[in-house]
């Protein structure tokens, strides 16, 4: 699926290839840090689909894996839901990708 993309002057153009840019680079980031971070683990990752180990994980499973749970902050209280009921799988996710959960 194609979009057009309608950029008057060339700073804008510039502006775009630099968000691609970056974009990029978070991603390589986040497959590197993972991957990294799995190995350290002692057993296998179950939080893939079905249960399955998750294994040399892509930026997009990630992405993919993190759309399924949502945190918000109501009245100060972070509130976390998930599609798929399964709290402790967002804890090992986030870890994973060397962030903390509980930190502002």
């Amino acid at each position: 699926m194609f979009y057009r993309i309608f950029l008057e002057k060339p700073e804008r153009i510039e502006a775009l290839l630099m968000l691609l840019h970056v974009s990029l680079l978070v991603r390589v980031l986040m497959r590197i840090t993972a991957r990294e971070n799995l190995k350290k683990e002692n057993e296998p990752l179950r939080i893939d689909f079905g249960r399955s180990i998750l294994k040399n994980p892509t930026a997009e499973k990630m992405l993919r894996l993190l759309s399924f749970h949502y945190i918000m902050t109501i009245d100060g209280k972070r509130v976390i839901i998930t599609k798929n009921g399964k709290v402790d799988h967002l804890n090992k996710l986030v870890k994973l990708l060397g962030l903390n959960l509980e930190s502002g």
